[in-house]
C-alpha cells in the first residue's frame, strides 16, 4: 500500500508527519537541502520517496490492522498543514 502526499510550502518543508489514527508511525525531518533524517515506528513502514513538493509513505504487506485514519501533516516555519485518507483493507487473507 502506497500513500502520497503532496505539497506546496514557502518556506521549505521542515518536517512531514505521517500518522495513524492520530499516532505518528513515520517522520522526516529536513536538515539542509535535499538531506532528511527518516524516523519509522513499523519496520513494515518505508519512505520511499521525498523531495520539495511530496512524500510517499510504503506500507509493505498490508493487513486488516492497516485499516484506519492515515494522516499526512506538513510543517515549516510559518505553520502546518494537513490532509486525511481513510484507508479500508478488503479481500481473502
Amino acid at each position: 500500500m502506497q500513500l502520497t502526499c503532496r505539497y506546496n510550502a514557502s518556506p521549505p518543508v521542515a518536517e512531514v508527519l505521517w500518522k495513524k489514527d492520530g499516532i505518528v508511525i513515520a517522520r522526516n525531518i529536513s536538515v539542509v537541502a535535499n538531506s532528511s533524517s527518516v524516523v519509522i515506528n513499523s519496520s513494515r513502514i518505508n519512505i520511499t520517496h521525498y523531495n520539495e513538493s511530496q512524500i510517499q509513505l510504503t506500507i509493505n504487506t498490508a493487513t486488516p490492522e492497516d485499516a484506519g485514519n492515515y494522516t499526512c501533516d506538513v510543517r515549516n516555519d510559518v505553520g502546518n498543514s494537513s490532509d486525511t485518507t481513510v484507508i479500508v483493507i478488503e479481500g481473502v487473507f
